[in-house]
């Protein structure tokens, strides 16, 4: 009588459960990294927003300050104060950069008046992110430049 022995050809029920632990395990490990990426992503996406929103109210100082020499008018007026910061002539737009009200902008103007005729603009910008309040800000100084222009 002859016996017949059978090779084995694949996995076995244990090893198959084993290698579904470990992937498991595994995938587990990455979901939470995944999560604290994309919190991040989004944080530094609303910083970039909110940076870009601040810089585009000073170009809009330093293009307001351009147009008046220009015009040759006082390279001062229409630049605001600090009891109206952004009159007529300064247009920004939060609505355009943020696509909402969103992020809250707030502009401060310090004057050091002559002789200097400087400007010292600070601008915050704040927005609400995952139940926490950030804020940045930036200055810039606007300085008169009449005396660079012929």
């Amino acid at each position: 009588m002859s016996c017949k022995v059978f090779k084995k050809n694949g996995f076995g029920l244990i090893e198959v459960v084993v290698v579904v632990a470990i992937f498991s395990m595994c995938l587990a490990a990455i979901i939470p990294i995944t999560s604290m990426s994309y919190k991040n992503l989004a944080a530094n996406e609303n910083r970039w927003k909110a940076t870009m929103l601040a810089q585009n109210v000073f170009e809009s100082m330093r293009n307001q300050r351009d147009n008046n020499l220009l015009q040759g008018i006082d390279w001062a007026t229409k630049l605001g104060s600090s009891s109206n910061p952004c009159p007529a002539g300064c247009q920004y737009d939060a609505d355009m950069i943020s696509g909402g009200s969103f992020f809250n902008l707030s502009l401060e103007i310090s004057s050091f008046g002559a002789p200097i005729n400087t400007y010292v603009y600070t601008t915050s910008v704040s927005w609400s992110q995952f139940g926490q309040t950030k804020s940045v800000e930036y200055k810039t100084i606007l300085k008169d430049i009449s005396k660079w222009v012929d």
